[in-house]
């Protein structure tokens, strides 16, 4: 299985699919619906991110690689 990621508003009950996609017509895909809370910004991502950055046990690298 393979997964791509965009971000695409709801429009009458449809998805828009990219461009960059459209060589999966026809496909069968699973769709998993992430809804974002008017709360949560790129900004209040960005601040978290760096916040996690000034932990100084988050900061070693090791443990990312059994994410990557």
């Amino acid at each position: 299985m393979q997964a791509v990621e965009f971000r695409a508003a709801i429009e009458n009950g449809r998805l828009a699919i990219p461009e960059e996609f459209k060589q999966l017509e026809h496909k069968l895909v699973r769709v998993v619906l992430l809804i974002e809370d008017d709360q949560d910004t790129f900004e209040t991502r960005d601040l978290s991110n760096h916040s996690a950055g000034l932990v100084e046990e988050w900061q070693g690298a090791a443990e990312d690689d059994v994410w990557t």
